[in-house]
């Protein structure tokens, strides 16, 4: 395990506020399977991964502008700082995975445009 700080707990704070606010911008990797955000001239990835005993966890991975990994930690290494619940902690995680990727990937967008488009063809659907 990482040994994390408050810094890390406030990185995923921020994360979190800023992209549910739509102002933090996310891009999908090469592989189109983990979020990624340019913030200054670093990387931040968030990944979903496996464990050998088939338990899910999410981890955030800053990269340097050579694409070097300079930090990571999981949504376990905020449980043993913070103490909160494993589940918590791997739920709020797991739903900022959802949201960087959701706004990657233009999904929220594009929900908006389809339910709009839909709204027009049908004045019952209370939106």
């Amino acid at each position: 395990m990482t040994e994390i700080s408050m810094k890390h707990i406030k990185l995923v704070e921020l994360l979190e506020r800023l992209t549910d606010e739509g102002k933090q911008d996310w891009q999908m990797n090469d592989d189109d399977t983990e979020p990624v955000a340019r913030i200054a001239n670093f990387y931040v990835t968030i990944r979903e991964s496996t464990s050998a005993d088939g338990s899910g966890f999410v981890e955030i991975v800053m990269k340097n502008y050579l694409g070097e990994i300079i930090d990571s930690f999981t949504d376990d290494d905020m449980t043993v700082y913070i103490g909160n619940n494993a589940s918590d902690n791997y739920s709020r995680m797991k739903m900022l995975f959802r949201s960087a990727t959701r706004r990657a990937t233009g999904a929220d967008e594009a929900l908006d445009e389809i339910l709009g488009e839909l709204s027009e063809k049908d004045d019952d659907v209370p939106f």
